[in-house]
């Protein structure tokens, strides 16, 4: 859980402030606020005493230490302003519930951060607003002179680093965890359609000697390789948003995201998994002699 020590007037001017749900900003040092889906999770509400890093903290906002939540960390905990939630070891009283999008779940007073983190007078993270966007990369260059050896990012790129896409091992992991799916894909559609094919060597002979070509002997086997992963693809697609709604439900703080690209890609592997997993097994068919088909038993 990720907790934001801050200064509210300086937060509300790089932030635009909270969109509150209950509860106020804290006024007292143990004051915590929380967002709803902690509050939820947790089952607090404003009043409620928390414990964050061995200190006890009252909730005054759903966002004995006041602390704001967002409406994320109020859902998924369970707590709503008066609740009192345990955060690294210290207890908050939820104050306020504000909404998501702020980058921290929950939120206390910049001095008590300071002091359960033994860093008083010390931050880990600087937020800047520009009253010019235009001027992004200056503003860079110009912290970078003044301040060496600190880092700077701009927001959109703090964004993006946050992405999966960012992180290439978990890229490479998911591309391989793709293609094995890919691989036992064929091979169930290839025992799948060669078995199906064996069984119906007289049928498929009866349709040779009644005159049907070759192409139309592999449409036929590859039609019903296509429905068959169609189907399979639906199915697999739908269970996808079943399990996503089950974590989500059971870990309400997660996000999972089925985005279109994904159930596109999806679509495309299961029809390219069906398309090479019969091409052997419908060019077998399609080359089988009618009378020894016809005599199969």
């Amino acid at each position: 859980e990720i907790i934001y020590g801050i200064e509210p007037d300086t937060f509300d001017a790089v932030s635009n402030g909270f969109i509150w749900h209950k509860g106020r900003l804290f006024n007292a040092p143990d004051d915590v606020v929380v967002d709803v889906i902690y509050a939820k999770a947790k089952g607090v509400t404003v009043g409620d005493t928390v414990e964050l890093v061995n200190h006890k903290f009252k909730v005054c906002g759903i966002v004995e230490h006041d602390v704001v939540v967002d409406d994320i960390y109020a859902k998924a905990k369970g707590v709503t302003v008066g609740d009192t939630v345990e955060l690294v070891n210290h207890k908050f009283k939820v104050c306020g519930v504000v909404e998501h999008g702020k980058g921290a779940r929950l939120f206390i007073s910049l001095k008590m951060a300071q002091e359960m983190t033994g860093q008083t007078g010390k931050a880990s993270l600087f937020f800047i607003k520009l009253t010019d966007p235009d001027r992004v990369e200056t503003a860079i260059a110009e912290i970078k002179r003044l301040l060496e050896g600190y880092g700077v990012i701009p927001l959109r790129e703090y964004a993006r680093l946050m992405m999966s896409n960012s992180m290439p091992a978990l890229d490479a992991f998911i591309s391989s965890v793709v293609f094995i799916a890919l691989c036992i894909g064929v091979l169930v559609i290839f025992l799948s359609m060669y078995t199906t094919i064996t069984e119906r060597t007289r049928e498929i002979g009866i349709l040779r000697s009644l005159g049907a070509s070759k192409t139309f002997i592999v449409t036929l086997i590859f039609e019903e390789s296509a429905a068959v992963c169609s189907a399979g693809a639906l199915i697999g697609i739908g269970s996808s948003f079943l399990i996503a709604r089950i974590i989500m439900a059971v870990f309400p703080t997660l996000t999972i995201l089925i985005t279109p690209d994904w159930i596109t890609r999806a679509v495309i592997f299961a029809l390219l998994s069906g398309i090479i997993g019969s091409l052997y097994p419908s060019l077998k068919a399609a080359k089988q002699d009618p009378v020894e088909a016809l005599a199969y038993e």
